[in-house]
């Protein structure tokens, strides 16, 4: 753990064949297409393997979810990134602003408004800010090998940050406004499943025995 957060050198990923270990510095693309199984992929088995075979590649929450990632963790790297169109997503005008912002992912403003709220929250709340603020790493890819029973398998995660002390964080959007809807949202969607397959890859990774405290969701 104390080589990666120490080392400064960014490591490619090989999509084709992805070694183990943990990478700073992966685009989202480039982590997604690397050949390894995550927990969203797996948590499709939960309903079906047709489910599982049929998985969308992306969609509008997916897309809500990249964007308050970006507000809240590197919110000085969204002009780069992101591009706010405030018209109605047809004719030319909305042509010609995809053309020019061909390298950008685009929202509209009732989106950025609202993951701007989300990400303010986030940074203002002195749990949330003791996570996000500190030293740390953003985007943390980690990939690790795992023989279950009898069949190799490669399996990867993606950590939203990991702080200098250890401790993997996850940022969850939620319509909860208190602990017993959000244990609900959290059972709904299997986050401990998310949770159990994180730090089994932190702990594959860095070669560590990990706690309840060494994970945690920001929502």
């Amino acid at each position: 753990f104390k080589k990666i957060m120490n080392e400064p050198k960014r490591r490619r990923l090989n999509i084709r064949a992805p070694k183990p270990g943990a990478y700073l510095g992966v685009p989202a693309e480039t982590y997604h297409a690397a050949k390894a199984l995550n927990n969203s992929s797996l948590k499709k088995l939960l309903v079906s393997p047709a489910h599982f075979k049929a998985q969308r590649a992306d969609s509008p929450n997916l897309q809500f979810g990249r964007l308050y990632h970006e507000l809240t963790l590197t919110p000085r790297q969204f002009k780069k990134c992101w591009a706010v169109y405030e018209g109605r997503r047809a004719g030319k005008d909305w042509l010609a602003f995809q053309q020019a912002n061909a390298d950008k992912e685009i929202c509209n403003a009732k989106e950025y408004d609202a993951a701007k709220l989300i990400a303010k929250a986030v940074r203002n709340c002195d749990i949330g800010a003791a996570y996000i603020k500190g030293k740390g790493h953003n985007e943390v890819s980690l990939v690790w090998n795992e023989d279950i029973d009898g069949m190799p398998l490669t399996l990867k995660c993606r950590l939203d940050r990991l702080t200098d002390t250890g401790t993997g964080v996850d940022l969850k959007g939620t319509t909860a406004s208190n602990k017993e809807e959000f244990s609900r949202e959290a059972a709904k969607y299997h986050y401990e499943m998310q949770a159990a397959f994180y730090m089994r890859g932190m702990e594959a990774v860095f070669g560590q025995s990990l706690s309840n405290d060494d994970f945690v969701f920001i929502a």
